[in-house]
């Protein structure tokens, strides 16, 4: 008797630690896709930026000469708000695009 109890420990032990490597695996997969896309993301150049990169691509339809965008989607020009969003998310890229170069 004293042996199954063993047996079924050892055993509910195993699977506890199968469950944690699943899980740290699946955090590591997660970890390697986000660095990759940083990656990715950092190749895209200044001009470009709004034009290609994954969360802009799309939302705007004209940009000026240095690549900022113009109007949206709708036609409609960038407010001053949303102008400051985008100027604060392209210094934001050239920083991490200069510690990569």
């Amino acid at each position: 008797m004293f042996n199954m109890t063993v047996g079924l420990k050892e055993d509910s032990g195993k699977k506890k630690e199968k469950a944690v490597d699943a899980g740290a695996q699946k955090k590591k997969d997660e970890q390697k896709e986000a660095q990759r896309l940083r990656e990715e993301r950092n190749k895209i150049s200044e001009v470009d930026f709004f034009k290609l990169a994954a969360e802009f691509k799309g939302l705007y339809i004209e940009f000026d000469e240095t690549g900022f965008p113009i109007k949206d989607k709708a036609g409609e020009a960038i407010t001053k708000s949303a102008g400051k969003k985008l100027k604060k998310e392209l210094d934001k890229h050239k920083k991490a695009r200069k510690n990569i170069i």
